[in-house]
Protein backbone atom coordinates (compact mmCIF):
# COMPACT_ATOMS: atom_id res chain seq x y z
CA UNK A 1 0.00 0.00 0.00
CA UNK A 2 1.70 3.74 -1.03
CA UNK A 3 1.63 6.12 1.19
CA UNK A 4 -0.55 9.71 0.27
CA UNK A 5 0.39 11.14 -2.59
CA UNK A 6 -2.14 14.03 -2.41
CA UNK A 7 0.03 14.85 0.87
CA UNK A 8 3.01 16.41 -1.77
CA UNK A 9 0.27 16.85 -4.41
CA UNK A 10 1.44 14.61 -6.97
CA UNK A 11 -0.48 11.50 -8.57
CA UNK A 12 1.42 8.78 -7.84
CA UNK A 13 5.15 8.26 -5.94
CA UNK A 14 6.52 4.80 -5.12
CA UNK A 15 7.23 5.09 -1.84
CA UNK A 16 4.86 2.41 0.58
CA UNK A 17 3.87 2.84 3.85
CA UNK A 18 6.29 0.46 5.43
CA UNK A 19 9.42 1.61 3.51
CA UNK A 20 8.81 5.24 4.94
CA UNK A 21 8.55 3.29 8.52
CA UNK A 22 12.02 1.59 7.53
CA UNK A 23 13.85 4.98 6.41
CA UNK A 24 12.31 6.75 9.52
CA UNK A 25 14.05 4.12 11.71
CA UNK A 26 16.26 5.67 14.75
CA UNK A 27 19.69 4.64 15.48
CA UNK A 28 20.86 5.58 18.25
CA UNK A 29 24.70 4.04 17.97
CA UNK A 30 25.19 5.35 14.88
CA UNK A 31 24.12 8.90 15.38
CA UNK A 32 26.44 9.02 18.91
CA UNK A 33 29.04 7.67 16.49
CA UNK A 34 29.03 10.26 14.08
CA UNK A 35 28.70 12.74 16.88
CA UNK A 36 31.93 10.85 18.20
CA UNK A 37 33.21 11.10 15.02
CA UNK A 38 33.21 14.70 14.03
CA UNK A 39 34.66 15.62 17.76
CA UNK A 40 37.56 13.49 17.05
CA UNK A 41 38.54 15.43 13.62
CA UNK A 42 38.20 18.55 15.31
CA UNK A 43 40.27 17.72 18.17
CA UNK A 44 42.73 15.72 15.74
CA UNK A 45 42.82 18.65 13.34
CA UNK A 46 43.35 21.28 16.32
CA UNK A 47 46.56 18.76 17.73
CA UNK A 48 48.37 18.50 14.93
CA UNK A 49 47.90 21.54 13.80
CA UNK A 50 49.29 23.19 16.92
CA UNK A 51 51.98 20.45 17.21
CA UNK A 52 53.15 20.93 13.12
CA UNK A 53 52.31 24.91 13.19
CA UNK A 54 52.46 27.16 10.01
CA UNK A 55 49.90 29.25 8.70
CA UNK A 56 48.99 27.24 5.48
CA UNK A 57 48.29 24.46 7.64
CA UNK A 58 46.03 26.61 10.15
CA UNK A 59 43.98 27.95 7.38
CA UNK A 60 43.33 24.10 6.17
CA UNK A 61 42.44 23.62 9.59
CA UNK A 62 40.10 26.37 10.34
CA UNK A 63 37.68 25.62 7.38
CA UNK A 64 38.32 21.36 8.36
CA UNK A 65 37.14 22.20 11.32
CA UNK A 66 34.31 25.39 10.77
CA UNK A 67 33.01 22.61 8.20
CA UNK A 68 33.04 19.87 11.28
CA UNK A 69 31.12 22.43 13.70
CA UNK A 70 28.54 23.00 10.53
CA UNK A 71 28.51 18.66 10.55
CA UNK A 72 27.34 18.96 14.61
CA UNK A 73 24.82 21.61 13.81
CA UNK A 74 22.95 19.28 11.16
CA UNK A 75 22.88 16.42 13.67
CA UNK A 76 21.70 19.18 16.01
CA UNK A 77 19.23 19.71 13.52
CA UNK A 78 18.43 16.46 13.54
CA UNK A 79 18.05 16.06 17.08
CA UNK A 80 15.40 19.01 17.15
CA UNK A 81 13.17 17.09 14.78
CA UNK A 82 13.66 13.57 17.64
CA UNK A 83 15.35 11.21 14.72
CA UNK A 84 18.61 10.60 17.01
CA UNK A 85 16.95 8.80 19.73
CA UNK A 86 12.78 7.68 20.42
CA UNK A 87 13.00 10.31 23.87
CA UNK A 88 12.26 13.74 22.49
CA UNK A 89 14.30 14.48 26.00
CA UNK A 90 17.23 12.28 25.15
CA UNK A 91 17.56 14.12 21.89
CA UNK A 92 17.23 17.41 23.71
CA UNK A 93 20.34 16.25 26.30
CA UNK A 94 22.45 14.92 24.25
CA UNK A 95 22.11 17.34 21.10
CA UNK A 96 22.36 20.33 23.80
CA UNK A 97 25.44 18.88 25.57
CA UNK A 98 27.76 17.46 22.44
CA UNK A 99 26.09 19.96 19.18
CA UNK A 100 23.94 23.18 20.18
CA UNK A 101 25.80 24.34 23.52
CA UNK A 102 28.97 24.31 21.64
CA UNK A 103 27.96 25.97 18.62
CA UNK A 104 26.51 29.00 20.95
CA UNK A 105 22.20 27.83 20.28
CA UNK A 106 19.70 25.84 22.00
CA UNK A 107 18.10 23.02 20.44
CA UNK A 108 14.42 23.15 21.94
CA UNK A 109 14.47 27.19 20.89
CA UNK A 110 15.69 26.09 17.71
CA UNK A 111 13.08 23.66 17.09
CA UNK A 112 10.54 26.44 18.20
CA UNK A 113 11.01 28.32 15.35
CA UNK A 114 12.25 25.66 13.01
CA UNK A 115 8.77 24.00 13.59
CA UNK A 116 7.12 26.69 12.16
CA UNK A 117 9.60 27.27 8.99
CA UNK A 118 8.59 23.17 7.91
CA UNK A 119 4.51 24.01 8.32
CA UNK A 120 4.79 27.47 6.12
CA UNK A 121 7.89 26.97 4.15
CA UNK A 122 8.84 29.95 2.37
CA UNK A 123 5.80 32.02 2.59
CA UNK A 124 4.45 35.03 5.07
CA UNK A 125 4.51 32.71 7.67
CA UNK A 126 7.50 31.19 7.45
CA UNK A 127 10.01 32.95 10.51
CA UNK A 128 12.67 32.42 8.54
CA UNK A 129 11.97 33.54 5.12
CA UNK A 130 10.12 36.75 6.53
CA UNK A 131 13.45 37.84 8.52
CA UNK A 132 15.62 36.74 5.07
CA UNK A 133 13.95 39.51 3.52
CA UNK A 134 15.34 42.42 5.32
CA UNK A 135 18.68 40.88 5.28
CA UNK A 136 20.84 42.15 2.31
CA UNK A 137 22.60 39.02 2.13
CA UNK A 138 19.72 37.22 0.74
CA UNK A 139 18.44 40.09 -1.52
CA UNK A 140 18.95 38.70 -4.84
CA UNK A 141 19.88 39.24 -7.37
CA UNK A 142 23.77 39.50 -6.35
CA UNK A 143 26.53 39.76 -8.57
CA UNK A 144 29.81 37.49 -8.43
CA UNK A 145 31.27 40.54 -6.97
CA UNK A 146 28.73 40.52 -4.61
CA UNK A 147 29.78 36.79 -3.51
CA UNK A 148 33.31 36.72 -3.51
CA UNK A 149 33.47 40.05 -1.15
CA UNK A 150 30.96 38.70 0.56
CA UNK A 151 33.15 35.38 1.14
CA UNK A 152 36.09 37.65 2.13
CA UNK A 153 35.02 38.99 4.31
CA UNK A 154 33.31 36.15 6.11
CA UNK A 155 36.97 34.55 5.85
CA UNK A 156 39.08 37.51 7.41
CA UNK A 157 36.33 37.61 10.49
CA UNK A 158 34.69 40.58 9.06
CA UNK A 159 31.39 39.22 9.09
CA UNK A 160 31.08 38.56 12.94
CA UNK A 161 28.64 40.81 13.60
CA UNK A 162 26.32 39.48 11.14
CA UNK A 163 26.64 35.99 12.94
CA UNK A 164 25.93 37.61 16.13
CA UNK A 165 22.89 38.76 14.69
CA UNK A 166 21.97 35.14 13.36
CA UNK A 167 22.08 33.83 17.15
CA UNK A 168 20.22 36.75 18.31
CA UNK A 169 17.64 35.63 16.01
CA UNK A 170 17.48 32.35 16.19
CA UNK A 171 16.92 32.81 19.80
CA UNK A 172 13.78 35.73 19.33
CA UNK A 173 12.45 34.39 15.93
CA UNK A 174 8.54 33.55 15.98
CA UNK A 175 8.16 30.43 18.12
CA UNK A 176 5.74 27.38 17.56
CA UNK A 177 2.52 28.49 20.18
CA UNK A 178 1.23 24.88 20.47
CA UNK A 179 5.03 24.20 22.06
CA UNK A 180 4.56 24.94 25.57
CA UNK A 181 7.26 25.89 28.15
CA UNK A 182 7.20 25.83 31.55
CA UNK A 183 8.81 28.80 33.15
CA UNK A 184 10.44 26.63 36.00
CA UNK A 185 11.57 24.74 33.55
CA UNK A 186 12.93 27.18 31.52
CA UNK A 187 14.91 28.69 34.52
CA UNK A 188 16.27 25.45 35.54
CA UNK A 189 17.61 25.18 31.53
CA UNK A 190 18.89 28.65 31.67
CA UNK A 191 21.15 27.92 34.90
CA UNK A 192 22.14 24.23 33.65
CA UNK A 193 23.25 25.95 30.16
CA UNK A 194 25.44 29.27 32.06
CA UNK A 195 26.97 26.38 35.02
CA UNK A 196 27.80 23.98 31.49
CA UNK A 197 29.73 27.41 30.35
CA UNK A 198 31.13 28.40 33.44
CA UNK A 199 32.94 24.66 33.84
CA UNK A 200 34.13 25.33 29.59
CA UNK A 201 35.57 28.23 30.56
CA UNK A 202 36.76 27.52 34.03
CA UNK A 203 38.24 24.74 32.59
CA UNK A 204 40.07 26.72 30.09
CA UNK A 205 41.32 28.95 32.16
CA UNK A 206 42.94 26.36 34.24
CA UNK A 207 44.57 25.03 31.67
CA UNK A 208 45.45 28.47 29.78
CA UNK A 209 44.00 27.44 26.77
CA UNK A 210 41.93 30.66 25.66
CA UNK A 211 44.39 30.73 22.37
CA UNK A 212 43.46 27.89 21.83
CA UNK A 213 39.96 28.15 22.27
CA UNK A 214 40.16 31.06 20.12
CA UNK A 215 42.05 29.48 17.51
CA UNK A 216 40.67 26.16 16.94
CA UNK A 217 36.97 27.11 17.66
CA UNK A 218 35.73 30.56 17.77
CA UNK A 219 38.01 31.28 14.78
CA UNK A 220 36.23 28.38 12.60
CA UNK A 221 33.24 29.54 13.61
CA UNK A 222 33.13 33.22 12.67
CA UNK A 223 34.54 32.52 9.39
CA UNK A 224 34.25 29.04 7.03
CA UNK A 225 31.40 27.87 9.63
CA UNK A 226 29.44 31.50 8.93
CA UNK A 227 30.07 31.19 5.16
CA UNK A 228 28.90 27.59 4.57
CA UNK A 229 26.07 27.88 6.94
CA UNK A 230 24.58 31.16 4.88
CA UNK A 231 25.85 29.28 1.42
CA UNK A 232 23.92 26.29 2.75
CA UNK A 233 20.63 28.28 3.26
CA UNK A 234 20.76 30.30 -0.03
CA UNK A 235 20.52 26.90 -1.84
CA UNK A 236 17.75 25.46 -0.04
CA UNK A 237 14.94 28.02 -0.52
CA UNK A 238 16.50 31.45 -2.55
CA UNK A 239 17.23 32.06 -6.55
CA UNK A 240 14.13 30.17 -7.26
CA UNK A 241 9.94 30.68 -7.90
CA UNK A 242 9.04 27.32 -8.21
CA UNK A 243 5.33 26.73 -8.13
CA UNK A 244 3.07 24.44 -6.38
CA UNK A 245 4.01 21.88 -3.84
CA UNK A 246 7.17 20.70 -5.08
CA UNK A 247 8.27 24.84 -5.44
CA UNK A 248 9.90 25.75 -2.06
CA UNK A 249 12.80 24.25 -1.88
CA UNK A 250 15.64 22.71 -3.92
CA UNK A 251 18.21 19.67 -3.43
CA UNK A 252 21.54 20.00 -4.55
CA UNK A 253 23.75 17.64 -5.71
CA UNK A 254 26.98 18.14 -4.67
CA UNK A 255 30.91 16.49 -4.79
CA UNK A 256 33.14 14.57 -2.30
CA UNK A 257 34.45 18.18 -1.50
CA UNK A 258 30.73 19.34 -1.05
CA UNK A 259 29.81 16.62 0.81
CA UNK A 260 32.83 17.39 3.47
CA UNK A 261 33.31 20.80 3.76
CA UNK A 262 29.66 22.69 2.52
CA UNK A 263 26.71 20.08 2.96
CA UNK A 264 27.79 17.68 5.72
CA UNK A 265 25.09 14.88 6.83
CA UNK A 266 23.22 14.81 3.37
CA UNK A 267 21.59 17.97 4.67
CA UNK A 268 21.77 18.75 0.49
CA UNK A 269 18.71 16.44 -0.25
CA UNK A 270 16.60 19.46 1.31
CA UNK A 271 13.73 18.62 -0.63
CA UNK A 272 13.50 14.71 0.15
CA UNK A 273 13.88 16.12 3.97
CA UNK A 274 10.87 18.88 3.67
CA UNK A 275 8.37 15.82 2.27
CA UNK A 276 9.92 13.14 4.96
CA UNK A 277 11.20 15.04 7.92
CA UNK A 278 11.31 12.26 9.92
CA UNK A 279 14.23 10.45 8.05
CA UNK A 280 17.45 10.71 9.70
CA UNK A 281 20.12 12.52 7.53
CA UNK A 282 21.76 9.24 6.86
CA UNK A 283 18.92 7.70 5.19
CA UNK A 284 17.68 10.42 2.97
CA UNK A 285 20.42 9.98 -0.17
CA UNK A 286 18.02 6.67 -0.57
CA UNK A 287 14.75 8.66 -0.43
CA UNK A 288 16.25 11.06 -2.94
CA UNK A 289 17.21 8.03 -5.05
CA UNK A 290 13.70 6.35 -4.52
CA UNK A 291 11.81 9.20 -5.34
CA UNK A 292 13.73 10.67 -8.57
CA UNK A 293 12.63 7.11 -10.36
CA UNK A 294 9.30 8.51 -10.50
CA UNK A 295 8.72 11.00 -13.91
CA UNK A 296 6.41 13.41 -12.44
CA UNK A 297 8.44 14.14 -9.43
CA UNK A 298 11.59 14.30 -11.15
CA UNK A 299 10.17 16.43 -13.63
CA UNK A 300 8.67 18.77 -11.01
CA UNK A 301 11.73 19.02 -8.23
CA UNK A 302 14.09 21.69 -8.63
CA UNK A 303 17.57 19.43 -8.43
CA UNK A 304 21.27 21.17 -8.94
CA UNK A 305 24.45 20.26 -9.72
CA UNK A 306 26.81 21.60 -6.76
CA UNK A 307 26.56 25.39 -5.65
CA UNK A 308 28.09 27.09 -8.41
CA UNK A 309 24.99 26.36 -9.90
CA UNK A 310 23.15 27.44 -6.68
CA UNK A 311 25.41 30.63 -7.18
CA UNK A 312 24.32 31.29 -10.52
CA UNK A 313 20.75 31.20 -9.64
CA UNK A 314 21.03 33.74 -7.39
CA UNK A 315 23.03 36.13 -9.76
CA UNK A 316 20.26 35.80 -12.19
CA UNK A 317 17.20 35.49 -10.24
CA UNK A 318 14.39 37.59 -11.44
CA UNK A 319 11.74 37.52 -8.51
CA UNK A 320 8.82 36.64 -9.48
CA UNK A 321 5.16 37.39 -7.85
CA UNK A 322 3.55 34.01 -6.25
CA UNK A 323 0.34 33.74 -4.45
CA UNK A 324 0.84 33.81 -0.50
CA UNK A 325 -0.27 30.48 -0.08
CA UNK A 326 1.80 28.64 -2.89
CA UNK A 327 4.09 26.83 -0.67
CA UNK A 328 1.76 25.94 2.15
CA UNK A 329 1.27 22.72 1.72
CA UNK A 330 1.15 19.27 4.04
CA UNK A 331 4.47 17.40 4.67
CA UNK A 332 5.82 14.48 6.19
CA UNK A 333 5.00 14.02 9.98
CA UNK A 334 7.36 15.31 12.19
CA UNK A 335 7.85 12.86 15.53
Amino acid sequence: METDIQEIGLKQIRISKEELRNFSSRKPFFALLHIAMEWSLIVLAAYLTNLYFNVFFYILCVVWIGARQHALGVIMHDAAHGNLFASRKLNYVISDLFLAWPLLVATQTYWQGHSVHHRHTKNDKDPDWVAQKDIPIYQLPRTRWQFFTHFMKDMTGIGLFQLIQLFIYLGSRPKDPSIIVDKKQLYTYRALRISYYLIIFSVVHYLSAWKILLMFWFVPMITWFKWVVYLRSLGEHHGFDGTGPLGHTRTTIVSVFGKFFITPKNINFHMEHHIYPTVPFFRLPEVHKLLMENPEYRSKVKVNQGFWSVLNDAVHYQPQVLAGSAHEVPRGSDR
